[in-house]
C-alpha cells in the first residue's frame, strides 16, 4: 500500500502527541502554570519557557493573551511565531514592565530591556533557591529534568507518570530524586493542513535551540557537585542536546535567517554544564543522530576528548515503528527524525552510525562507544494499523511493554 507523502507527514505532525489546544500555533503557559500551584509536590519545580527561552514569571503577573501573541497586525498564521514573546511583550508595555520589575524588587528605569535582564535574574535564582532548597530537605542526590516535545502545550500528567514509572519500579529506594519538569514551546499544529506542518515543524525545531541554550545558561545556576540526569521525549531531546554540548549541525537549515547570528552568539558566550556526572536519556528521539554527535565533543569554552567527557551513559529509547519518529519510510526528510526510529540507510542502522562516528572521529574506543551509548527497542500499541505503525505518546512507551520499560530505566539507574 502506498501512502502519498504529503500524508505521511500531516499525521507525523498532527497527531505525534494529544495535548489540549492553545492560540493558534503557539503555546499559553499561564493558564497551566495555574492549574499546576495546585499539584504542588515537594520533589518536583516546573519551569515555564516561551520560544526564545524567556521565562514566565510568576502568576501574580497577569498576560493579556491579545498583546501577547497578537503583536503585529493582529493576525497569526501557521508560520508566524512573532508573537508569544515575553521580552517583547513586557519591554513595549510600560505599565506591564514597571509591574513585572517591582513584583521581582527591580528599581524602575527608562531602560525597558535592562529592566526585563534583570528580572530574568531574578526568577532564575528564585528556581536555583527553590531547587537547592528541596534537595537539602530531601537529601537527594540527583536532579533529574523532564523535557517533553513538539505539539504539547500541558505535559503535566506525561511528567507525573514518568515520576510515578521511576518509583514504581524502586529506583528511588536508594536514591532521592529532586525533578525539574521544563514547559517550553514546542508549537502545535492544530489546523490539520499538511500545507502548514512543515513550517510548524521547522519553527519548533528552532525554538528547541533557543530553549535548549536557555536551560544550557540555568544549569550555571546548580552546583557542579550535583549529578544530572535529562530525561527527554520526542523534539524534547534537540532541547536537551543543545542544552549539554553545541549542535551547530543538528537542524541544518533550520534556523530562521535572522536567528542565525544570534544564536551563533549565544552558543560561543554561554558554557556548556562542567558538573561531574550527567546522564542523557532519550525516549523516542526526535532528532538525527550522526548529525547531532557530528558535534558530541564541541563544548563551550572550548573542544574535549573523550577522556573528559561528563556525559555518561546516554541511553536511547527506539521505536522503528513509531509512526512520528519513522514517518514510515521518511525518518530521513523533512526534519530529519533517524535517531529515534534507529533508521537504516546507506546499509547501516543510525545508532551504529553513531557509534561509528564516535570511534572514528571522537577519539573513542570500540568498547568505549557501545558503553557510552545504550540502546533499548521498544515496541508500542499499533496507531495506524493501515500501516503497521506504533504510538509516540509517552503513556505507550511506559506501558506497552514492562519488561522493555524496566530495562530502559536500569540503563539510567544502575549503572
Amino acid at each position: 500500500m502506498k501512502t502519498p507523502y504529503l500524508l505521511l507527514l500531516l499525521l507525523f505532525v498532527t497527531i505525534i502527541e494529544s495535548c489540549s489546544p492553545s492560540v493558534g500555533n503557539q503555546v499559553f503557559y499561564q493558564p497551566v502554570q495555574k492549574d499546576n500551584q495546585a499539584n504542588y509536590a515537594k520533589y518536583v519545580v516546573r519551569i515555564y519557557m516561551d520560544k526564545f527561552g524567556y521565562y514566565y514569571p510568576s502568576t501574580a503577573i497577569n498576560i493579556d493573551t491579545g498583546d501577547f501573541f497578537f503583536q503585529h497586525d493582529k493576525k497569526t498564521f501557521d508560520t508566524d511565531t512573532s508573537g508569544g514573546n515575553l521580552f517583547a511583550y513586557f519591554t513595549k508595555h510600560r505599565e506591564k514592565i514597571n509591574e513585572l520589575g517591582s513584583y521581582y524588587h527591580v528599581p524602575e528605569d527608562k531602560d525597558s530591556c535592562k529592566v526585563y535582564n534583570l528580572v530574568e535574574k531574578a526568577i532564575i535564582k528564585a528556581y536555583a533557591d527553590s531547587i537547592d532548597a528541596r534537595i537539602r530537605a530531601l537529601h537527594a542526590d540527583q536532579l533529574v529534568f523532564l523535557i517533553h516535545g513538539f505539539n504539547c502545550s500541558d505535559a503535566t500528567e506525561s511528567f507525573k507518570e514518568i515520576r510515578d514509572t521511576i518509583s514504581s519500579y524502586g529506583y528511588d529506594k536508594n536514591s532521592h530524586n529532586v525533578y525539574v519538569e521544563l514547559y517550553w514551546e514546542g508549537l502545535q499544529n492544530l489546523e490539520v493542513r499538511a500545507g502548514s506542518a512543515i513550517p510548524i515543524w521547522a519553527h519548533a525545531q528552532n525554538n528547541s535551540i533557543y530553549v535548549g541554550l536557555s536551560l544550557r545558561n540555568f544549569l550555571r545556576s546548580i552546583p557542579d557537585s550535583i549529578p544530572l540526569v535529562f530525561l527527554s521525549h520526542s523534539l524534547g531531546a534537540s532541547v536537551a542536546t543543545e542544552a549539554l554540548f553545541n549542535t551547530t549541525r543538528k537542524w541544518s537549515g533550520a534556523p530562521d535567517v535572522n536567528d542565525a547570528e544570534e544564536l551563533k552568539r549565544l552558543i560561543k558566550t554561554t558554557p556548556t554544564p562542567g558538573h561531574h556526572r550527567i546522564r542523557l536519556v532519550m525516549l523516542a528521539p526526535a532528532i538525527p543522530g550522526e548529525m547531532t554527535f557530528l558535534d558530541f565533543e564541541a563544548r563551550t569554552p572550548t573542544h574535549i576528548t573523550a577522556v573528559q567527557n561528563n556525559i555518561y551513559p546516554i541511553v536511547l529509547g527506539y521505536n522503528p515503528k513509531d509512526y512520528a519518529v519513522s514517518k514510515r519510510f521518511l525518518a530521513a526528510k523533512v526534519g530529519t527524525t533517524t535517531l529515534g526510529s534507529n533508521y537504516k540507510w546507506h546499509g547501516q542502522y543510525e545508532i551504529d552510525r553513531v557509534k561509528a562516528l564516535l570511534v572514528d572521529s571522537l577519539g573513542y574506543t570500540s568498547t568505549g562507544a557501545n558503553n557510552l551509548i545504550r540502546a533499548v527497542h521498544f515496541t508500542t500499541k499499533l496507531q495506524i494499523k493501515p500501516l503497521g505503525l506504533q504510538d509516540h505518546a509517552v503513556h505507550s512507551y511506559l506501558n506497552f511493554d514492562p519488561k522493555v520499560t524496566h530495562e530502559f530505566f536500569d540503563q539510567l539507574f544502575k549503572n
